[in-house]
């Protein structure tokens, strides 16, 4: 989807209709008719109930009633907001917006490869399908036409946060920046650190050229960002194209640069502007917690605009086996020096991984104390994986505040093992989901949640318990619970049994948001945080069913707001995600509002 044009500011939007949103672990919200105002910053301004506060979570999800349509457009004008200036969207009988899904852990230039090597265990797939196509890269031409297909293509399935790993090449990962820029995707992005055990022509000169790379990668994207350098009432500027070309200009422009420079200036989107003193004086009632008002989110600055940025720069050790000593001590003095980049690598993945890593840094007790070694476990480290961890090793992740991106459909296919994550969320460790394409076979974070309801159904299997061992709330636990939209999961002990569907949503939103330290900023729909969402559109009750549509979505007269949207977690693909939001902005998705 193209970008809106030059100087193009974003409408005030309100939504009428249902929402589902993360509220904890264990708890979700179902609310079947709000009305939501975002504003043209893309930030929610306003949550508020159209119904009764004594919804039943079990009603039928009906259209959009004219006198919720009325109460409305009081409460918008309410506000301030000129009803005719807004662009309202009265949500379709069915439909339905929860927060965008985040992936904590994904390879944008293995996509290509989906699909492919199924034969293979982790280390064999490296060398054998991963390692060639990622050596294609060299070709930044390459890189620019792969790239803008997998980011758009991550985009339309839902995907509106990305943690991607790309190459070791500089120039293409500044590629990759770029189109993640362009098309407004919500991403940091890691150029591969690996100067060891990897194919003499896919494989970094040495730890000092990797290092050398990787701060120069790490300043083309602080030059980016300052093109969307907040302004007066934390506004972006008017004209970030020819912010970021000035800034890009002053500073040195090596071999590649200035390609760069001249393709972020053809494709850069205006940014949005908005009278932000009217804005900010708006009442702004939340209800994640069903009634309360809820102050408007904090955001802290740590680091400038580079913090604030969509895109972001996330140091990327490709994991321990490739990385030498020396190139590992230098990443953790780039940390040390500046604590609020992230980082990401792999961890505890497979067996053999982990025998090969252990003969590798034989002073470390475990592959978890090699990087904590070398002062790269930080609440801002993002490991992928962590299949095979010791009691020792959870208990360190929890001290350090890291968190796990659990990549179950990976894990399946790879032959690599099943991911204990009821004990890591029951430690307190921080828990978000990855697809960690080709590894995993989807693209989309629905296949994520898919897998991981299914691996803790085979951990499960896997012991020894009695029956009565699951805490229930009484013999007719749904029906003890009262009624109210909030959805509390009845398995409290995530070491046994499924895992709860709010506690699958979660992961795929707020525990993505936690593990990239956005928590305040995106993962769920509340006032003040900034507007990444899906619009869900499901097929009529009983309508014929017609060659395109979702084959596996079935939909009834009496379904409620958590019947569907459980089918389409576990039922729905990219046909029914007919709209994708980053901060306020239509990105793409099968049917996008105008």
């Amino acid at each position: 989807m193209a970008a809106p044009a030059q100087g193009h500011a974003l409408p005030r939007r309100v939504f009428i209709g249902a929402i589902v949103t993360p509220l904890s672990l264990y708890e979700l919200q179902a609310l079947p008719c709000v009305v939501v105002g975002v504003g043209s910053s893309g930030l929610i301004r306003f949550i508020e109930k159209l119904g009764s506060d004594e919804a039943d979570k079990a009603e039928p999800l009906r259209a959009v009633p004219e006198a919720a349509v009325n109460r409305a457009r009081e409460i918008v004008e309410g506000k301030g907001w000129k009803w005719e200036a807004c662009s309202v969207t009265v949500l379709d009988e069915g439909s339905f917006l929860t927060p965008g899904f985040i992936d904590t852990h994904t390879h944008a230039c293995q996509i290509p490869n989906i699909g492919l090597g199924q034969q293979y265990e982790l280390l064999d797939w490296l060398k054998h399908v991963t390692f060639p196509r990622e050596s294609r890269f060299a070709d930044h031409h390459y890189a620019e036409r792969t790239y803008k297909s997998v980011v758009q293509r991550l985009i339309n399935s839902g995907t509106t946060t990305a943690c991607y790993y790309a190459t070791l090449h500089l120039e293409s990962t500044k590629v990759l920046v770029d189109v993640c820029t362009t098309l407004g995707q919500r991403a940091f992005v890691g150029k591969c650190q690996m100067d060891r055990h990897s194919p003499v022509e896919y494989c970094e000169k040495s730890a000092a050229r990797s290092l050398e790379d990787t701060k120069e990668f790490i300043e083309y994207c602080k030059r980016v960002a300052a093109a969307y350098a907040p302004g007066p009432g934390g506004l972006s500027p008017a004209n970030p194209q020819d912010a970021l070309c000035k800034s890009l200009r002053q500073q040195s422009n090596p071999d590649g640069m200035q390609e760069s420079i001249d393709r972020l200036s053809k494709t850069l989107e205006a940014a949005s502007t908005e009278d932000a003193g009217a804005e900010q004086k708006l009442n702004s009632k939340a209800v994640p917690n069903g009634t309360d008002a809820s102050p408007p989110v904090v955001h802290e600055d740590h680091q400038g605009s580079l913090d604030l940025a969509l895109v972001q720069p996330i140091l990327t050790p490709r994991f321990a086996i490739a990385c030498s000593d020396a190139l590992l001590a230098g990443i953790g003095a780039i940390v040390t020096k500046d604590p609020t980049l992230r980082v990401q690598t792999h961890l505890s993945e497979n067996a053999s991984e982990i025998e090969f890593t252990r003969s590798l840094f034989p002073f470390a007790s475990s592959y978890t104390h090699v990087y904590d070694h070398f002062s790269l476990l930080t609440d801002r480290t993002i490991l992928a994986h962590a299949v095979h961890l010791t009691s020792e090793e959870m208990y360190l992740l929890k001290e350090r505040k890291c968190g796990v991106s659990h990549c179950p459909t990976s894990n399946m296919n790879l032959r690599s093992g099943a991911s204990p994550v009821g004990e890591l969320l029951t430690l307190g460790i921080k828990v978000g989901l990855g697809t960690d394409v080709s590894g995993g076979f989807g693209i989309g974070m629905l296949s994520a949640v898919r897998e991981a309801s299914v691996v803790a159904k085979v951990i499960d299997f896997s012991r020894d318990r009695v029956a009565t061992s699951q805490a229930q709330v009484g013999d007719n636990a749904e029906s003890d619970l009262p009624k109210t939209d909030v959805v509390v999961g009845s398995n409290r002990d995530l070491t046994k049994g499924p895992l709860p569907i709010a506690t699958l949503f979660y992961l795929a939103t707020m525990g993505g948001a936690e593990l990239c330290a956005l928590e305040d900023r995106i993962g769920s729909l509340e006032v003040g945080k900034e507007f990444d969402a899906i619009l869900v559109q499901t097929l009529p009750a009983n309508a014929p069913f017609k060659s395109g549509q979702n084959p596996n979505f079935w939909r009834e007269e009496d379904d409620s707001l958590l019947d569907l949207f459980e089918r389409w977690l576990f039922c729905g693909d990219d046909r029914e995600i007919a709209s994708v939001f980053v901060r306020g902005r239509i990105l793409g998705g099968s049917s996008p509002l105008v």
